[in-house]
């Protein structure tokens, strides 16, 4: 890569792709933590996400609620080609 303002931009970029992802270290812990527990899957979702999950596993109706109100927005957002986990 070369020095100078192209490069300011694609490091800008990488950044901000990074503050999308979830924590490495984090990650690792959940990972480490359900294969200790002798887990199939371990699920990885940043908030709200994690959330909602556990509203479907534990109080679905709640779930099915949210899903229904916040479903319409992720069909909109996933049609215009924009990020379906921003809930905006």
């Amino acid at each position: 890569g070369g020095a100078g303002g192209g490069g300011d931009a694609s490091q800008s970029t990488v950044v901000k792709k990074k503050e999308k992802r979830l924590d490495a270290g984090w990650t690792a812990r959940r990972i480490a933590a359900g294969a200790a527990f002798g887990l199939d899957e371990v699920v990885l979702a940043k908030q709200p996400i994690m959330l909602l999950r556990h509203f479907m596993r534990f109080v679905p109706t709640v779930g099915y609620r949210i899903l229904n109100k916040v479903g319409p927005k992720r069909t909109r957002a996933a049609r215009s080609g924009t990020s379906m986990y921003d809930l905006k």
